[in-house]
């Protein structure tokens, strides 16, 4: 019994210290792996063992030694470790594609794409996989998936759109109806006037609903890039009015701060508020608090108003004023919008003074679509310089 006991501890022993040195072994690896050692592992061929070092080393001969074969050599070996390591099949189907292999590419995205065609995660790698084989319409597919799904990536996926067709036309034909409001917010940013009108059209032929934001965004837009007609018949759609004259002259509501609505401006001279208190109209009105700081050169409330060129208006409004320093007082400016042959202004107001009416007579320039009403003041050469008091604005007219 002795003899026979002896050679099973020898056995058990041995056994025991085997699985002690694997066990060794696989928790310095699965460290090393955790701190992504990644010096460790390229340098250890015992790590083969492990399907993400294979991947690592593929990912190595791929990117720094140039080496296409080994790379797929690599990345075979690490899918035959681990099926379920998706971004090791997409490096081979990439290393293949590359190489010009486009059959043996095509047959992996065959095998592999059907079962995550709905998975987020791989979306971006197929995206770039059909952009290198050339699928037009796989990489049509992945980019409209992108663009409704993984905001973060709508940037260089309309940067790569763009490279694979080569312009914006191809893009707009092969975006889905879902879509076409993210692309055409990216026409807008990138400048692209002609087209961005082109698919505003289209989405409206379409219905495809858009928001007032984006609508003031775009007559915005218009306004910048000598769209006058097309921004005003845009203004009247969002606005529902006949689309010319002041917009909310009585100050109702908060300033738009785009397209034709007012816009206030920021200055540490003055607090730019709409108040309720003491208008003439009741909805509201602008009161401007200079707060005797500086020797300010005002120009921060404005508003750009659509008008009929050729024609001759006169700006109604009503103003008062307390306790408002300097000999530079507060008036009304009107010019013309990105246009010459027209600079006019109402007579400067100072100190105190009650509500009173005032009227400015405004010829419009035959080249004029619009023209800009500004609450102004400008700069003191005097000693006592910085302006303080109040002014109040309401009941604001071109008619």
């Amino acid at each position: 019994m002795k003899r026979t006991g002896f050679p099973f501890r020898v056995l058990t022993t041995l056994l025991l210290l085997g699985m002690s040195g694997s066990l060794i072994w696989f928790g310095v690896w699965t460290n090393r792996m955790a701190g992504r050692d990644y010096a460790f592992e390229l340098k250890h061929t015992s790590g083969n063992l492990f399907s993400e070092v294979l991947y690592l080393k593929g990912n190595y001969e791929y990117f720094v030694d140039l080496d296409m074969e080994t790379a797929a050599a690599y990345f075979r070996k690490a899918v035959v470790h681990d099926p379920l390591l998706i971004e090791a099949w997409f490096a081979l189907a990439k290393v293949h594609a590359v190489q010009g292999r486009k059959e043996e590419t095509q047959k992996l995205c065959d095998l592999l794409l059907p079962s995550i065609s709905h998975v987020s995660t791989w979306k971006w790698q197929e995206f770039l996989l059909a952009f290198d084989l050339g699928d037009e319409k796989r990489f049509a597919e992945t980019l409209n998936f992108i663009l409704a799904r993984l905001a973060h990536r709508r940037n260089e996926a309309f940067l790569l759109a763009h490279t694979f067709w080569r312009d914006w036309n191809g893009i707009i034909l092969h975006v889905t109806a879902e879509n076409r409001k993210l692309c055409f917010e990216q026409l807008l940013s990138s400048r692209e006037t002609d087209l961005a009108v082109r698919l505003w059209e289209r989405m409206k032929e379409d219905r495809v609903p858009v928001d007032k934001d984006l609508g003031l965004r775009f007559c915005q837009f218009l306004m910048e890039n000598d769209r006058m007609k097309m921004a005003k018949e845009l203004w009247r759609e969002i606005t529902g009015s006949a689309g010319l004259g002041v917009c909310d002259g009585e100050f109702g509501t908060e300033p738009l701060n785009t397209a034709f609505g007012w816009r206030f401006g920021k200055t540490p001279a003055a607090i730019i508020e709409i108040t309720r208190q003491g208008c003439t109209s009741g909805d509201g009105c602008l009161h401007i608090r200079f707060n005797g700081t500086e020797n300010v050169a005002f120009h921060h409330v404005s508003q750009t108003v659509p008008v009929e060129p050729g024609r001759k208006y006169r700006l109604h409004f009503f103003r008062r004023s307390s306790a408002l320093t300097t000999d530079k007082g507060v008036f009304l400016e009107v010019t013309g919008y990105r246009c010459s042959g027209l600079n006019v202004a109402t007579s400067p107001v100072g100190g105190t003074t009650p509500w009173t009416e005032e009227e400015l007579e405004v010829a419009v320039p035959d080249a004029c679509e619009a023209i800009t009403v500004k609450v102004s003041r400008k700069d003191s050469l005097r000693f006592d310089n910085k302006i303080s008091g109040d002014y109040w604005l309401d009941g604001v007219a071109v008619e």
